[in-house]
């Protein structure tokens, strides 16, 4: 068998073993959910049965209460039956719901329990309509006819709560102890309610006969049986707190404070004196602490449904996890398998054709897989060696053919080349000696080309030091120049400035002269006013006189007093004209005034603006006298790089002399050279020719 066929065999058998494993423990977790699922639908039925039993019960008891009373129903009480009546009609139709999916028991399916629900219904109108009419017109029968309609009801209810509670027991040993903590209080309660009816009945006038008492003991043993087993199954460690504390709330409310009421009524009756309570308030407490008690059966109810929800919970997750482990093994089982085909057996196959086609000889395959870290690498790796050792073996083979030819063909070649080298050899050779004669002449002439040349770097040496002490001097006077120049724009931005000041003052003596003419302007408005004023007064003088005349002697004294005004005002007239002389010359003074102040600002002006271009002219010349400046100094600088490399030319000149010497004796050497040279390359292709 390959081994590409045994490994996915292998790995086959062992995912299918694991799925097989996995599948069971998911079926046992989905068998697990449905089971819990049931046991949620269950626990619900058992409590909407619970629900509409204690609603009817109760309903069933405030009815028989009312049916014996000798006066008409309050509508207070029919309230609360109406109340009581809607809660046991809703839990009535869940009730129905459920047992129609679920199996409630012999003879209590969904049909039967509408029966029985219809039955009542017309029960409950007569009663209804009876309670609300006095009590000779209410039906002999009804007491009856209402005991049988929800006895019957409640019959059916209490057997399908057992039905489904002994169904719903079976699923763990925590459902049967919570279901049977229901029953035993919901048998104390069911008692406790029938013991009390008994009582209610004697409270209302009716005989308490021997008979209602061994009845009343009997449900007081039935009482206490079915507490003391309540509080027995509460001790085990799978029933939550919350049951226990709802037992000790009925243990206190009922037990403790109610039954001892109860017992105290009872000896009253018994003894025929008047109750401690009113009918009203003995049914008040009673059905307050038959609540209490009914919340055990609750509490319980409560906590298996808590239960059922856990289990399926749990069991949802159980199942959850094992699919997801079932697909997950699925899936690892399918990429080990590619894994294996991928890196295992489908490289070994790739491998094996390989090797196969390297053994026959074709050394240019590739070799895959070669990168590989493991020991598909490794394998490729030593297959990789033992083709790549074939090749080396051809090459060497094929160097030393190769060698073997290349010998031949370099003898033949040697023999041609020593031919042809010896040709070269002698031509080169004699253009040496041809070369070495003419360099000779050249070092002649080099030479004295280069004592002639010496002799002019002397001169020019000479003629550089000279330029240079000018160049020195005209540069020193350049900067005095310069320095000069800079005093002389100093002076005329001075004067620019006192000019400019000139001008500001000028301006200013400006702006007050024509402030005093403007003045004299209003003084002259000033003594025309007053003129006019004197003209005024000399015309009323002269009507004052004329009055004084036509006044006789009476007005004489009148007629000296005008004159007086009439002399007055000619004086006034005659100073005000000498003042307004006085004004109009001082008016013509000043525009006179204006006019040469004016005149004076445009000339110093004028100056300014000599003083500002003689300024910028300065300043023009100073930039040109600091540029002939910097190219003095930078002509002596240039000198005195001219005197360093005259230097150096002499220097050089020097050196050259002394290389045609050595060119000279070169030249001799090389001839020698060549003659050695040929002797040498006669001696060695005399011995190549030899060999």
């Amino acid at each position: 068998m390959r081994i590409a066929v045994l490994l996915n065999a292998v790995l086959g058998i062992l995912l299918a073993v694991l799925v097989v494993v996995l599948g069971i423990a998911t079926e046992s977790a989905y068998t697990d959910y449905r089971r819990a699922a049931r046991a949620a639908r269950m626990g619900d039925a058992v409590g909407d049965v619970f629900r509409a039993l204690q609603s009817t019960r109760l309903e069933r008891g405030a009815v028989k209460r009312l049916i014996p009373e000798k006066t008409l129903a309050s509508p207070a009480a029919m309230a609360d039956v109406m109340a009581l009546r809607a809660k046991s009609n809703a839990a009535m139709d869940e009730v129905i719901a459920e047992c129609t999916v679920l199996d409630c028991g012999d003879g209590v399916s969904a049909p039967a329990l509408k029966a029985a629900r219809k039955a009542l219904d017309e029960v409950r109108a007569v009663a209804d309509a009876a309670v609300a009419q006095p009590q000779d017109q209410r039906p002999a029968d009804l007491f009856k006819n209402w005991s049988a309609a929800t006895d019957a009801l409640v019959g059916k209810l209490e057997q399908a709560g057992t039905s489904v509670g002994a169904r719903i027991s079976h699923e763990s040993p925590a459902f049967a102890s919570l279901i049977a903590l229901k029953d035993a209080a919901y048998v104390t309660r069911d008692t406790a309610g029938l013991e009390r009816n008994l009582l209610m009945f004697a409270l209302q006038g009716q005989p308490y006969t021997p008979a209602m008492q061994i009845q009343s003991a009997g449900y007081r043993g039935q009482l206490e049986a079915g507490w003391r087993l309540t509080k027995a199954l509460s001790l085990r460690e799978d029933i939550p707190d919350s049951v226990r504390q709802a037992i000790a709330a009925g243990d206190a409310a009922y037990f403790k404070e109610v039954l001892g009421l109860h017992e105290t009524i009872e000896k009253a009756v018994l003894a025929g004196t008047p109750s401690p309570v009113s009918l009203d308030q003995w049914m008040a407490r009673s059905n307050a602490s038959f609540e209490v008690l009914a919340a055990v059966s609750t509490a319980a109810l409560d906590a298996a449904d808590s239960l059922a929800q856990a289990q399926g919970t749990a069991a949802a997750v159980r199942l959850a996890v094992d699919g997801a482990l079932v697909v997950i093994c699925l899936l690892l089982g399918a990429a080990g398998m590619v894994m294996v085909t991928r890196r295992v057996t489908g490289p070994m196959t790739a491998m094996t054709g390989v090797m196969l086609r390297v053994a026959k000889g074709d050394l240019a395959a590739d070799i895959p897989y070669a990168d590989n870290r493991d020991e598909i690498g490794d394998l490729a790796g030593a297959l990789a060696i033992f083709r790549d050792n074939a090749l080396e073996r051809q090459r060497l083979e094929e160097a030393q053919r190769q060698e073997h030819e290349g010998r031949e063909r370099r003898a033949r070649a040697v023999d041609a080349l020593v031919g042809e080298f010896d040709r070269q050899v002698q031509e080169v050779l004699q253009s040496v000696n041809a070369s070495s004669g003419h360099l000779t002449q050249i070092a002649g002439a080099l030479g004295g080309m280069a004592d002639a040349t010496s002799s002019q770097v002397v001169a020019a040496a000479s003629a550089a030091e000279q330029t240079s002490g000018n160049v020195q001097t005209v540069s020193a006077a350049t900067e005095e120049m310069e320095s000069s120049v800079r005093e002389i724009g100093q002076q005329v931005a001075h004067s620019s400035a006192m000019a400019a000041r000139a001008v500001g003052e000028a301006a200013q003596t400006n702006e007050t002269v024509a402030s005093l003419a403007e003045a004299a302007r209003r003084i002259g408005d000033v003594v025309k006013m007053i003129t006019d004023i004197a003209s005024q007064t000399n015309l009323l003088a002269l009507n004052a006189t004329i009055e004084a005349a036509r006044a006789g002697e009476a007005g004489k004294g009148f007629a000296v007093v005008a004159h007086e005004v009439k002399q007055l005002a000619g004086q006034t007239a005659k100073a005000t004209e000498e003042i307004g002389a006085q004004i109009t010359a001082i008016q013509k003074a000043t525009d006179q005034a204006v006019g040469a102040i004016g005149t004076i600002g445009h000339s110093i002006r004028d100056m300014s603006e000599v003083s500002t271009a003689i300024a910028a002219a300065v300043e023009e010349q100073a930039a040109a006298t600091g540029e002939i400046s910097r190219n003095v100094r930078q002509a002596a600088d240039a000198t005195r790089d001219v005197s360093l490399n005259v230097a150096e030319v002499s220097a050089a000149v020097g050196e050259t002399g002394r290389a045609v010497s050595d060119m000279h004796a070169a030249a001799h050497g090389l001839t020698g050279d060549a003659n050695r040279l040929r002797e040498a390359v006669d001696q060695f292709l005399n011995g190549i020719r030899a060999a």
